[in-house]
């Protein structure tokens, strides 16, 4: 087995810079803390225990996009709503192992994050959730349940990750790394995807499905995603929360959230398998 050489930089945080991944050492103690709440738990977390977990944890937006070499980064400190569920869906695949290791978590984040659990820089991520939904879904993790349901067939014209690249890079960006990216939204636009409208939540939903809310254009497919969690008989949101700033329980019920914001097109659901 390769081993990664790590060295430790900074002086109030130690942070732990390996030739391929990249964590702080709160990182790893979470970890620990996680085993032991599971151990607490007595069985096999759903992901909605697992996403409970991280409840209050703070929102930070771009946490993977600060390294150029593109490291494997495991931040369980700070979350956006994508690497919020791609951090609790990684730790309830990793409960399912006899040997639930670091190394095992760093392999499934890995599989989840990029394309056939390559990391070959920043093009190489699944930046679009339609992407990430489907590779996971071929992996075996989750399977989509949009289209099964009744969900009407759209076509998206992806391309807001370029645009966002020439807007921040111009003349500098890389035309290799462009190049990949236009490929990968090209493909993408090809294919038609489904949507549940937003004014007729599906009496099928679970405790734990894996909830993304479908773009209204802007050559995007997904705003948001979260986990769904029943509180007072009504299902809610588990989220990280660009509103709140942490990971919450939204207050109102999913179905109010999903009317009260307009540039929600609708809805998707993904299940654990």
């Amino acid at each position: 087995m390769k081993r990664l050489v790590c060295f430790f930089v900074g002086l109030c945080l130690s942070v732990v810079i390996c030739a391929e991944v990249k964590y702080e050492e709160t990182d790893s103690t979470l970890f620990i803390n996680y085993l032991q709440y599971v151990n607490d738990l007595g069985h096999a977390p759903s992901l909605s225990e697992t996403g409970m977990f991280f409840l209050n944890a703070p929102y930070v937006a771009g946490v993977l996009d600060k390294d150029a070499d593109e490291p494997l980064v495991v931040n369980m400190r700070q979350l956006d709503c994508v690497t919020f569920v791609e951090h609790s869906l990684a730790l309830t695949l990793l409960m399912r192992q006899q040997t639930p290791t670091w190394d095992a978590y760093l392999s499934l984040l890995q599989q989840l994050r990029y394309r056939n659990g390559q990391r070959d820089g920043y093009a190489s991520r699944l930046h679009y959730l339609s992407e990430w939904i489907q590779q996971a879904e071929n992996n075996g993790f989750v399977a989509e349940k949009t289209c099964e349901w009744g969900g009407q067939k759209q076509t998206i014209h992806f391309h807001l990750l370029t645009d966002a690249v020439k807007k921040k890079q111009g003349e500098h960006a890389d035309s290799v790394t462009m190049s990949r990216l236009l490929h990968v939204e090209k493909t993408l636009s090809e294919k038609d995807y489904c949507c549940l409208p937003k004014d007729a939540l599906s009496s099928r939903l679970n405790e734990g499905d894996i909830i993304a809310f479908c773009a209204d254009g802007k050559g995007i497919d997904v705003w948001h995603v979260g986990i769904v969690v029943r509180q007072n008989d009504e299902w809610h949101l588990l989220h990280a929360s660009s509103v709140a700033k942490k990971v919450i329980i939204s207050p109102q019920p999913l179905r109010e959230y999903l009317l009260q914001i307009k540039r929600y097109q609708g809805y998707r659901v993904i299940r654990l398998q």
